[in-house]
């Protein structure tokens, strides 16, 4: 009785241990194949352009290539 209860842990033992070894051998190929995530500059703006499109927009979200506001400036703070 006792044998075979040995036998039983030790064979269950062997099974979970090659399904955690198969489950990050999955994890580690699944890490190798995703894109590497890449910013770029245009005219001086970082952005990325690997992202979702604006919803009916021709821009990518944070796209560097998308107009840019016009930088105003000139003002006076006050001290105090």
């Amino acid at each position: 009785m006792n044998k075979n209860i040995l036998v039983v842990t030790i064979l269950a033992a062997a099974l979970v241990g090659c399904r955690t070894a198969n489950e990050r051998a999955q994890k580690a190929q699944v890490a190798q194949t995703k894109p590497k995530i890449r910013e770029i500059v245009i005219n001086g703006v970082a952005g990325f352009q690997d992202t979702p499109m604006q919803p009916d927009g021709k821009w990518h979200v944070h796209d560097p290539a998308r107009p840019q506001p016009p930088i105003r400036g000139g003002w006076d703070v006050a001290d105090g």
